[in-house]
């Protein structure tokens, strides 16, 4: 497998101009909202996974799998706090395989408050249960 330095920007070049347009466009945001309502966040990781058996059969891939993964976060509230806006893409590029290759969603709502009350319409992550730090004997 040739690990040349163009072989790999050419396969992470919807990648690298994904990232500039995020941070172009937070960057805009940013300054255009003056009481600092837009926030936003990110990271960026690489990843090398390395097999030290080679491929026993040919439609295998052989030891090494460069892939980088990106997740932004755009979020916005409201100033009185009474609406909240949040969009997270997710994106996993690998070179050698493509079916980690992909790109979704992970939190896309917008939530509304009023009074006793709370609206939330979207995709949104929700944690049921509870974390039960101590002592042991009290349930949740």
């Amino acid at each position: 497998m040739n690990l040349s330095i163009k072989g790999l920007a050419n396969r992470f070049r919807y990648l690298i101009l994904l990232l500039v347009f995020l941070g172009a466009a937070s960057a805009a945001i940013s300054e255009s909202v003056s009481n600092s309502a837009w926030s936003h966040r990110g990271k960026l990781a690489p990843e090398i996974r390395y097999f030290f058996e080679g491929a026993k059969a040919s439609e295998q891939l052989n030891h090494w799998h460069p892939s980088i993964q990106a997740e932004v976060e755009f979020a916005w509230q409201s100033a009185g706090r009474s609406q909240r806006f949040r969009f997270t893409p997710y994106l996993r590029l690998d070179a050698e395989d493509t079916e980690r290759s992909h790109a979704d969603i992970r939190e896309l709502y917008i939530r509304f408050n009023e009074g006793d009350w709370q609206l939330t319409a979207g995709i949104n992550k929700v944690f049921l249960g509870c974390k039960r730090i101590s002592p042991p004997y009290r349930h949740c």
